[in-house]
């Protein structure tokens, strides 16, 4: 929880007299005349705070002490964020003024300290430090186990973390696995101490090596991503909300390079292992997520979900996942790919799990929608391997009395219908121009300037995005509102539709996809991803090959009413088998 901005007139009343106590976790100051200050002890709910002024002492106090002085106040660089231990000084939205300054953070058992002397990166008497930057400041990090140590320059080579195919020495990676979900098992979020009290409480999670972590670089599935970016200044959103409902990261994840594939394959880390099918592709572009969840290693396993990133490995890895509502998760302090479509997704190995996530990450108050309709998307169907349609339509028929005891009777309904001779595979490419669009406004700078070695595929990809026009992008998002009105008169407040999650079981690891089979798939993800809708993927149908994914799309924002039914479904088929 933060504390609303004070005024510049509170800031004014509370210099020299005294402190401000402030029943909050982290108290936030804007930029005034003075510094501003965020302390996050995240063991203590209270904080005594007062502001800053140049060259006047500051003190706040708690279980934790941060005591900073003003000095020779001039204006810093762009907002910034300062972390001694588990105390931080951050600027606001403006650039603080406060140019010197020092401060020591005392916990129980070591000291660390922050000061405004210039340099880069330098070890001494066991303690690491680097600049901050564009702000000319110097963090100083306690030289504890697992604590950052210093190499080159600011260029990232410092950072805790990652890995190549079979590691990397001269980045600091460790040794791994080609074929482990993990990418880096030592990340922890710094300062954190798990809700024993929260709704997750005991349960461990994986996170995709999307979201930033603060003192960790965010690797994006990409070694010169890594290399050429800081660790995070601060831990995403999301990640927070897991652990303040009690739940523990256990580590990151492997993932596709650039988040750019759904095949769960990257050139550079390996491909994880999937146990729901041993010889298989994971499914991508979660593919770590997916199958350290699969593999029982961890609780559940936070993703992202763009074209299927979720739902396609978790109908890959036998899992139940969730696509939520375009923006019900937070994706602050997770790297963009296309911002009309990203999504974060999680998955578990049950759908109460499932659920209990979902409580944790969607933001916004619980919208009053009551399911009552099913709609069985007879097009969704004729674009998946005809086996896997049969094999799910038995599946769906045999317990036919478990599923009309939910919503009523079963009815067929063809989705693209929004033009005469619609089809999903327009609705597909329509979506793929988008995203490509937007795949090249979010990287494609960083691309033209870096080169990276990008794998099979990616390569590919970002040079269709480099040739997707304005023009192009603008007549796509027409026809897309067009999708998004017809869909929601389809659905209105009450219809679920079902849906196969993927065109199958997964793929064999020697397999190579054919472009085709890639534009089948990312139509039959377009659905959800054009008009943001919630999905549920349930692991119901076993071929020889693998599992099959059966999805549930409900209307836009009925999410928590979606997990619930996934819930009741789960249950009441389980108990009739």
């Amino acid at each position: 929880m933060r504390c609303s901005h004070l005024s510049r007139r509170a800031l004014g009343a509370l210099s020299g007299r005294g402190s401000l106590s402030i029943a909050t976790s982290t108290a936030r100051f804007p930029a005034a005349t003075a510094a501003t200050v965020l302390c996050q002890p995240w063991h203590t709910s209270a904080l005594s705070c007062a502001p800053i002024s140049p060259s006047r002492a500051f003190t706040t106090s708690s279980r934790t002490n941060l005591t900073l002085h003003g000095h020779s106040p001039q204006r810093l660089g762009p907002p910034g964020v300062i972390k001694c231990g588990n105390a931080r000084l951050e600027s606001g939205h403006d650039a603080v003024t406060a140019s010197a300054f020092s401060a020591r953070h005392r916990p129980r058992h070591s000291s660390q300290s922050c000061s405004s002397s210039p340099g880069g990166w330098r070890l001494s008497a066991g303690m690491a430090t680097r600049t901050l930057p564009g702000s000319g400041i110097r963090i100083q990090h306690g030289g504890t186990a697992g604590s950052t140590t210093a190499a080159g320059s600011g260029n990232g080579s410092g950072e805790r973390g990652g890995g190549g195919l079979g590691g990397d020495g001269s980045r600091g990676l460790p040794e791994r696995d080609p074929d482990s979900p993990w990418m880096d098992r030592s990340v922890r979020v710094p300062g954190s101490i798990p809700n024993p009290c929260g709704p997750l409480a005991s349960q461990d999670f994986i996170l995709k090596d999307i979201y930033d972590v603060e003192d960790y670089v965010t690797g994006y599935g990409s070694p010169d991503w890594r290399a050429t970016h800081q660790p995070a200044p601060y831990t995403a959103p999301a990640v927070m909300a897991l652990v303040r409902a009690g739940a523990e990261l256990a580590g990151t994840a492997v993932m596709d390079e650039m988040a750019f594939s759904l095949e769960g394959r990257n050139a550079h880390y390996g491909t994880p292992r999937n146990s729901a099918a041993a010889g298989h592709i994971p499914g991508g572009s979660s593919s770590g997520c997916a199958a350290a969840v699969a593999a029982g290693e961890v609780s559940f396993g936070l993703g992202t979900d763009t074209a299927g990133s979720v739902r396609v490995p978790a109908s890959y890895c036998g899992l139940y996942g969730m696509r939520p509502s375009h923006e019900r998760v937070d994706l602050r302090g997770c790297l963009p790919m296309a911002p009309s479509f990203d999504t974060g997704g999680w998955f578990a190995r049950d759908a109460r799990t499932l659920r209990e996530v979902g409580a944790a990450l969607l933001r916004f108050p619980r919208a009053p929608f009551t399911l009552r309709r099913w709609l069985v998307a007879a097009d969704a169907f004729d674009l998946v391997d005809k086996d896997a349609a049969l094999a799910i339509y038995q599946a769906v028929a045999g317990r036919k009395a478990v599923w009309e005891g939910q919503l009523g009777a079963l009815q067929e309904a063809k989705v693209a219908a929004v033009e005469e001779g619609d089809t999903l595979l327009r609705w597909g490419r329509i979506f793929s121009t988008i995203q490509m669009h937007e795949v090249w406004a979010m990287n494609g700078e960083w691309v033209k300037q870096h080169k990276p070695n990008f794998g099979p595929g990616t390569r590919e990809r970002y040079q269709q995005a480099s040739k997707t026009t304005q023009e192009q992008a603008a007549a796509a998002i027409k026809a897309q509102m067009a999708i998004r009105h017809h869909m929601d008169n389809l659905l209105s407040w009450n219809g679920v539709l079902v849906m196969p999650t993927a065109l199958g079981p997964p793929p064999a690891l020697d397999s190579e996809i054919a472009p085709e089979t890639r534009r089948r798939l990312v139509a039959l993800g377009s659905i959800a991803g054009l008009c943001g809708l919630p999905q549920v993927t349930l692991p119901l149908v076993q071929m020889a090959e693998g599992p099959v994914g059966v999805s549930l799309v409900g209307p836009r924002g009925a999410d928590e009413a979606l997990l619930d039914l996934a819930v009741k479904l789960d249950a009441d088929l389980h108990a009739a088998q």
